[in-house]
């Protein structure tokens, strides 16, 4: 890997340290007997809802097509992580949600994301940690993608 330093853009030490953050995740679930989840996995994974998703909401934010979702979706409902139920708002959409492993998956990864950010946490400081936290999530909520998406979505 080359030299990262202070002249890198932001976007690629976010990128970076995402992908850092997938591997930890990668690795703690393969420890809890889910060695089949591979990134990729992850990518329709983090935005399905508890509640459920509608594929085209998956698609809008993992920033991939609907075809592909719904192939990525086939392979987890294989594995038993994901599963596709009827949507009661519209007949043609089905809702993707977690199946019970799914849900343990989910459970270990909140777990192992907490102890990532403690370390984090502890590394920056408190106050550093809670100031790079509040700053992320308003350079989020300030994107326009990010405004058009909760504007056109639509929970199932």
């Amino acid at each position: 890997m080359d030299h990262v330093d202070e002249h890198q853009p932001l976007g690629r030490f976010l990128l970076l340290l995402f992908r850092a953050f997938e591997n930890d995740l990668i690795s703690v679930a393969a420890k809890a007997g889910f060695g089949d989840i591979t990134t990729s996995d992850l990518q329709i994974m983090h935005f399905v809802s508890p509640d459920g998703s509608l594929a085209t909401e998956i698609s809008k934010m993992a920033g991939i097509t609907k075809q592909a979702v719904g192939k990525s979706v086939a392979s987890l409902e294989d594995r038993g992580y994901l599963t596709r139920k009827e949507n009661a708002n519209d007949a043609r959409a089905k809702v993707i949600v977690f199946t019970s492993r799914g849900m343990r998956l989910l459970e270990t990864a909140l777990q192992a994301i907490g102890k990532i950010e403690r370390k984090y946490e502890q590394e920056l400081g408190a106050k550093n940690y809670a100031i790079l936290r509040t700053s992320l999530a308003t350079l989020i909520h300030l994107h326009p993608f990010f405004g058009r998406l909760s504007e056109t979505s639509r929970r199932p």
